[in-house]
């Protein structure tokens, strides 16, 4: 009833809010303005009207214009998606802006009806090389031949071009002014260098923002018209020497925001016309060098600004200049200086010098420079430098140091402003405390946590050492009749009994619990008994030693080629199902943000944003409540991650419908819904547990779910082989996600696999280099750079710098680990209370799928808050975004926060990452933070596919970047790199919470691609590990435990040598004999849930009473009997043996894994008197243990072998117990707040 509510909810929404859209799109379909100076001058203004299309003509007014007037006409921010060809404009000079809009493709002949188009914008759209076609720009057709157009400014700005084409420019000869500014160029290929120097006109080029970072030698040949470049915010680690061939035309040259770290004498070599530079915002440029500006000899205004760590300048700079000079402005404004050489220049000849900004040493030098030779008369009104030391002159005017009293170098030390004591303010403090508070409230909980985990229910009930808890069936042995007393032999308890008593502290200093009447949901001290262990141990049965007799060792050559063969598979079929997941979201997403864009600008000046916000939070919701459906009542497993449920998978334990093909397209879809919905988690998470599904899947050759088998692969359709595929799957898909091949393989090795070999090490590698090499071709072709191989995960974090660190960082490396421990402590405890809460009251499909939904909402609610309230404006073309937000902003600026909500999270770690100095207020990032870490805590659990990688890294980006500003504003006498403390936050965030470090640390180099950075990550992923394990265990390990799964770990518990066997096993023991009865099988099956059987002699003739199980003989599975009795392999006769059937190894196989159930056979009465030898089938030669064995040895024998069922004898290999993964997982260590003990749990059928 509820949920058919919801849905009626949101139809009358869904028809509320289109209704609401037509209207107003109908209320705004109104003319164009037009302005009319005088005959000679027009403007049509169209810009904001929605249109979609070029209109078939133009109002009549237009035609009023003047045959040699101007004509100015403004489509601005609309919806037009293609340039159809426009009709005839009057007038000698017409300019058109076509600025963003949404522009995909341009009609050949767009503007041959205009041949005066003399100004085209073309800007802040999606156009890419593939349209930009010499048609478009050709002119009318007349005598066989297509005329050219005066275009003079074309402006393709903020486009999605990667290269021209050779011939773009044939019909555009008068071409002077081209703007290609933040486009994704990279390289400038040889068919783009063609096509720029086609236009021999050209006199300015804007390449702003393209990525690139060198330029061929000859890229401006040709160009000898070329007066100004910008070059800014590119990859340049030098001056393109290929400046040098156009250096007698050109005059200004821009260089901001480039990794160089010094100019020297053949920065500007050839640069002799150059009139004005502008090199500023190089955040690596530390020295400029003797003679790098004697080349430019005709220089006359420097820009040398907002260098933070420009520290020297060499007195020798302008060698060769001072004789000729011609320099007259200069502005060092804003860098990291502290001394000037009086001999640098001849100051007394500028106009115009600032110096504010830096670190001024006020000493005789600068004394010189400022009195004696007059620069202190070039600066500005109120832009006069301070002295920053030393510190009896700090804070005063430079200008009011004369020479009879300024300081010397020898009597003053050259110390720098700095943070102490004297600087504490009251907000500082406040700080402190609420960080004290902070910590003190998370011991203080987790504190209660762990008390209400650890106490003894109150009551009468037994010791957990007095109840069969290993046992499946212990409710069963206490309900034995009559009926059963053909087992009264079998039935019998050995002589070991337990002499623990009811303390809490046992004789062995074992925390016990005792067996509740009821289990509270949501307790991490309970073990299910619903799951079944993999069985990784191979059965060495007469069957497979006659089928290896008869293949030889010809067939093992072929099972190791099919294993590379399917490894193969496994990467390309992981790597194009991330490729089909990113280019969803990619798509969808951009659609969703792009509608909501327009939403907002056109409802933001009508005072009406309630309507864009509805439709943000409805698009959420309908989106999430697809994939939430999904999972809800199609496949609950393909919740989450799934990275817990093939951990333990990989440790050997059976996790139901895991690596189904149901499951993965439950798991692919919903990941998709779920990033494009609006909800903060991730997509690279889930690749994981769908390349353990595909490796599933391909290496049996067979579907269980299509019921489809293929009949290829049968040798491996056993838990030992399959779970080696798996891992290779696993690892496959951390590549895919990550781009991390090695990463991959670490992953699978400290997450994952339990079980591993110098074999699979090298399969698994191959598997992670050919998922990553099959998703780089297959994004590099799909956007548009086939064979460049520049996409190599679906996390791209951009191209980062190595960043210099110095070693008194270390201990903010440190501080930012402890940070990120106790975070991810915090996060993962809200996650538990959380996951409790669901477990108690969210039990049903449909209120999972209305928490999904009430997330999404919260997700958008959160978002327009934080858009609507809190002020950040930045000016346009400072942030990579490709949906730029004006909201309440100024023209040309736009919103910082939208930018970060209006986009994928993964770009938005980008922009933490790579964003310039400023680029956010403190407190906006510290809402967003507490915002985003509240809303990725509550996402992940919910009933939808979801990572919690990139939630996690965004966050850490978050505070990394506030910190970063922190510090910056604690020690401003340092110069601080918030990219670097932006990713050193990201990897201690994501690191508290997952507790990974090896796999974690090499992810993120590989992702950079810097190994430089290696240290301060690994520093910082090891003490936020430490930290957050001092409060509580890895957010994996906590659903682990709160689903109840017998996960073992990689040691035994410490100090449990002397814990017997005896006192470990489970007992009595169902045992059968080697010839047995058919009946008494089928009866035993359908009596118990056991797995496995020890096989033992016959008893004795005379024996009158058992009191042992007699001599082990071997181990028989429930899943053999099956298919023995299946397959009727009995006789009336007892004496008939196995070589009379036609059976092999394969007939076990072709039921694997899916075996029927024994109520599903259909057994006559007159065949359960028939006899079935077990000894062909069963394994000969189980491992066993003597029931001296302490605990520890039964541990490393259990998990290193990876058994099922493990047999207890005694001194004469009589079985006298059994022991499963169910019997050692109950004994598991704790460890809270440095102290840690064992304890005993309890196994129950209720969780």
């Amino acid at each position: 009833m509820y949920f058919q509510a919801l849905c009626k909810v949101l139809m009358i929404l869904c028809v509320l809010v289109s209704s609401s859209r037509a209207l107003e799109a109908d209320a705004e379909n109104v003319p164009c303005d037009i302005t009319i100076q005088d005959s000679s001058n027009l403007t049509l203004n169209c810009s904001r009207r929605n249109i979609d299309e070029i209109p078939e003509k133009w109002p009549e007014a237009l035609n009023s214009v003047d045959k040699d007037g101007h004509v100015l006409i403004t489509f601005f921010n609309n919806t037009i998606s293609n340039v159809s060809q426009i009709p005839a404009v009057p007038g000698k000079r017409v300019a058109i802006s076509f600025k963003s809009n949404e522009i995909v493709d341009i009609e050949d002949d767009a503007f041959s009806n205009i041949e005066r188009l003399v100004y085209l914008d073309l800007s802040n759209n999606y156009i890419s090389g593939e349209v930009l076609r010499s048609e478009i720009f050709q002119g009318r057709y007349i005598d066989g031949i297509y005329g050219s157009i005066a275009l003079e400014t074309l402006n393709l700005g903020h486009n999605d071009i990667h290269s021209l084409d050779r011939y773009l420019f044939q019909y555009t000869p008068n071409l002077t002014r081209l703007y290609l500014n933040n486009n994704p160029i990279e390289i400038l290929d040889h068919v783009t260098l063609l096509a720029l120097s086609s236009a021999v006109n050209l006199q300015v080029l804007d390449l702003a923002k393209t990525d690139i970072n060198s330029i061929p030698l000859d890229a401006f040949k040709g160009l000898t018209k070329l007066q100004q470049i910008d070059l800014s915010d590119n990859g340049f680690v030098t001056v393109p020497e290929s400046l040098s061939l156009v250096g007698g035309s050109l005059k200004y040259l821009t260089f901001n925001n480039n990794p160089i770290n010094q100019l020297n004498d053949d920065s500007f070599v050839g640069l002799t016309n150059l009139i004005e530079l502008e090199v500023g915002e190089n955040d690596y440029l530390e020295e400029v060098k003797s003679s790098t500006f004697s080349p430019l000899k005709n220089l006359r205004v420097l820009h040398l600004c907002h260098n933070r760590n420009l520290r020297y300048i060499s007195h020798k700079a302008f060698l060769g200049l001072k004789d000729k000079w011609t320099l007259k402005e200069v502005y060092l404004d804003n860098n990291y200086l502290s001394e000037l050489s009086p001999d640098l220049m001849p100051w007394n000849k500028l106009e115009i010098l600032g110096m504010t900004g830096n670190n001024w040493l006020c000493n005789c030098e600068l004394a010189n420079i400022v009195t004696d030779q007059g620069a202190g008369a070039k600066f500005q009104i109120g832009e006069i430098p301070f002295c920053a030391a030393p510190m009896r002159l700090s804070g005063a005017y430079i200008t009011n140091i004369t020479l009879p009293y300024c300081p010397t170098l020898n009597s003053e030390p050259k110390n720098t402003r700095g943070f102490s004591l004297s600087n504490l303010k009251p907000k500082h403090i406040l700080y402190s405390i609420l960080a004290v508070a902070l910590i003190a409230c998370l011991v203080h909980d987790y504190d209660k946590m762990s008390n209400s985990s650890t106490s003894i229910a109150d009551g009468t009930a037994s010791s957990i050492s007095n109840i069969e808890t290993t046992s499946d069936t212990a409710q069963l042995l206490s309900h034995e009749d009559a009926s059963t007393s053909n087992y009264t032999q079998l039935n019998r308890s050995v002589p070991y009994e337990d002499s623990d008593d009811d303390q809490f502290h046992g004789s062995h200093g074992i925390r016990r619990r005792q067996a509740q009447q009821k289990i509270e949901p949501g307790s991490m001290n309970i073990l299910s008994a619903k799951y079944e262990s993999l069985d990784y141990d191979t059965c060495e049965n007469h069957l497979l030693l006659d089928e290896e007799r008869k293949r030889g060792y010809a067939f093992i050559v072929w099972k190791d080629i099919a294993r590379w063969f399917i490894i193969l598979l496994i990467g390309i079929v992981t790597a194009l199902i991330a490729f089909f997941i990113d280019i969803c979201i990619e798509e969808f997403s951009k659609i969703k943000y792009r509608e909501l864009k327009k939403s907002v600008d056109k409802y933001v000046l009508e005072d009406k944003l309630y309507i864009p916000y509805l439709l943000w939070v409805l698009s959420n919701i309908c989106i999430v409540f697809i994939g939430s459906m999904l999972v809800a009542y199609v496949e609950p497993v393909a919740a989450g991650s799934g990275i817990p449920q093939v951990k333990c998978y990989l440790n050997g334990v059976k996790v139901p419908r895991v690596v189904r093909i149901k499951t993965l397209i439950v798991k692919a879809v919903g990941v998709i819904t779920a990033v494009v919905g609006g909800l903060a988690g991730g997509k690279e998470g889930p690749m994981i547990h769908s390349g353990a599904v595909v490796a599933a899947g391909i290496s049996q050759g067979k579907s269980t779910t299509f019921n489809k088998d293929f009949k290829i692969f049968q040798y491996f359709r056993e838990d030992h082989e399959k779970r080696d595929f798996v891992s290779a799957g696993a690892a496959a898909g951390v590549s895919a996600a990550f781009g991390a091949p090695i990463g991959g393989v670490l992953f699978s090795l400290e997450e994952g696999t339990s079980f591993w070999n110098q074999a699979l090490t090298w399969r698994t590698f191959f598997g992670t280099v050919v998922s990553t090499f099959t998703l780089n071709c297959a994004l590099s072709a799909y956007h548009g750079r086939a064979g460049e191989l520049s996409f190599p995960g679906l996390l791209n974090l951009g191209k980062m710098e190595p960043f210099p660190f110095q070693f008194y960082e270390l201990p903010v490396f440190m501080f930012f680990g402890a940070v990120g421990g106790m975070l991810g402590a915090l996060w993962n405890y809200i996650n538990y209370r959380l996951a409790v809460f669901r477990i108690r009251y969210i039990g049903t499909p449909w209120l999972r799928v209305v928490e999904a939904c009430l997330v999404a909402a919260a997700s958008a609610t959160c978002g327009f808050l934080m858009m609507f309230l809190l002020d950040d404006c930045r000016p346009l073309g400072e942030d990579p975004t490709k949906v730029p937000l004006q909201l309440f902003c100024a023209d040309g600026e736009y919103n910082a926060l939208a930018a970060i909500w209006f986009q994928t999270p993964e770009a938005s770690v980008r922009s933490f990452l790579h964003d310039p100095i400023g680029s956010y207020k403190p407190w906006s990032i510290l809402a967003f933070v507490a915002c985003y870490f509240l809303l990725s805590a509550w996402t992940f659990g919910l009933s939808v596919s979801s990572g919690l990688f990139i939630p996690n890294l965004l966050t850490g980006a978050a505070w990394g970047r506030m910190l970063a500003i922190i510090i910056q504003y604690m020690l401003p006498s340092n110069t601080i790199n918030p990219a670097k403390y932006a990713l050193i936050g990201a990897a201690a965030q994501l690191g508290g919470v997952v507790r990974m470090t090896i796999s974690l640390t090499v992810i993120i180099i590989e992702t950079t691609g810097q190994i430089s950075n290696a240290l301060p990550i690994i520093i910082t992923l090891v003490v936020a590990k430490w930290v957050g394990d001092f409060f509580n265990e890895g957010i994996y390990d906590i659903h682990i435990q709160l689903a109840g799964v017998p996960l073992l770990p990689w040691e035994p518990p410490p100090l449990a040598h002397n814990l017997y066997a005896s006192e470990v096993m489970s007992h009595p023991v169902f045992t059968l004999r080697t010839v047995e009865n058919v009946g008494h099988i089928v009866e035993l099956l359908k009596l118990v849930s056991y797995n496995g059987f020890p096989v033992v002699d016959p008893p004795l003739a005379d024996d009158v009473e058992v009191t042992t199980y007699k001599r082990l003989r071997g181990m028989i599975l429930r899943s053999q009997l099956i298919v023995l009795i299946q397959n009727k392999l009995y006789n009336e006769n007892a004496n008939t043996t196995w070589s009379n059937f036609n059976v092999d190894m394969d007939m076990f196989r072709k039921e694997y894994p899916r075996f029927p159930s024994i109520d599903e056979l259909d057994v006559a009465e007159w065949e359960k008197t028939c006899t079935i030898d077990l000894r062909p089938f069963m394994n000969p030669s189980p491992y066993t243990l003597p029931h001296r064995a302490s605990l520890p040895r039964l541990f490393r024998l259990f998990r290193a072998l990876g058994l099922r069922h493990l047999p207890i004898v005694n001194d004469v290999n009589e079985v006298v117990g059994m022991v499963t993964r169910k019997d050692i997982a109950r004994y598991r260590v704790w460890r809270h707040r440095g102290h840690m003990g064992m304890e005993e749990l309890i196994l129950s059928s209720e969780i």
